[in-house]
Parts: C-alpha cells; structure tokens; sequence
C-alpha cells in the first residue's frame, strides 16, 4: 500500500513539476501584459480573456505532457515496486493488473486541479471542457508506453 502512494505521489509530483516548467515557458512565449499584479484577481482575469488562442493550445499541450510524465513515472514506481502478479506463471490481464491505477488517480487530480484553476481565472469554457479531456488519456497513454516496454 505504501509503494502504491509513494507511485502516486511521485507522478502527482513529476505532473505538477512539468505543469510549471511549462508555464512558465508559457509565460516567455506570451507573456503577460506589463505591469499586472498576479495578486489582483480581476486584472488576472482581464489577461486571460486577452491571451491569444495560440496561448490556449500551448497550455493543453503542456498539460497533456505532464499527464503522460506522471503516468510515466506512476507506472514505473507502481512496476518497480511489486505491484504486479508476483507468480511468472499468470500473465498479466486487464483484471490482475492494476498498475494503470496509479496513473489514472494522477490524472484524476491533474485534471480536479486543472477545472480549479482554469474555472477561477474564468478561461473560456472550450478551454474548461479540453482541460478535463486532455489528461486522461495523455496519462493512460503515459501507463502503456510503460507497460509494452
């Protein structure tokens, strides 16, 4: 049980370190406006609903990236550390093999997180709605590049 948090711990980790890394290329590409106070919610706001579609489609690609990173790193946590069929008799099956856990709660709290702050900088609901699509299956994509290795 402790290995499985630690995996989990560690992609939610790994998410939120690309998730970062990215913004703030993101914020090199287009950034913000001079003078903004990031502290004021209203002008944080007003630049958002400035920033060009451009802008949208680098943060979705950089929030796919970071769900596939942690479902990378949670799935190879959760495989190093015993949690698949210890008997090399049974071949792992979709029912005996739950490291794809691991990734998928990654991505459920990437996206919760996501919906947050998309929702609290009122981004335009396109962008809400690919928010919660794209980490999914960005991460479950991230378990099976592991998984067939």
């Amino acid at each position: 049980m402790k290995k499985r948090i630690l995996s989990i711990v560690l992609g939610l980790l790994t998410g939120f370190l690309a998730i970062t890394a990215g913004e703030s290329f993101s914020s090199k590409v287009f950034p913000l406006p001079e003078g903004l106070n990031m502290h004021d919610k209203a002008q944080m706001i007003t630049a958002v609903n400035n920033m060009p579609l451009n802008a949208f489609l680098l943060l979705l690609s950089i929030y796919a990236i970071a769900a596939l990173s942690a479902g990378v790193v949670s799935t190879m946590v959760a495989q190093t550390t015993g949690s698949k069929i210890k008997n090399p008799d049974i071949e792992p099956t979709a029912d005996n093999d739950k490291t794809w856990r691991p990734a998928m709660i990654c991505c459920l709290v990437l996206t919760l997180a996501g919906i947050i702050e998309a929702s609290s900088l009122a981004m335009p609901t396109w962008f809400i709605l690919a928010n919660v699509i794209v980490y999914v299956p960005s991460g479950y994509l991230g378990y099976l590049v592991v998984r067939r290795r």
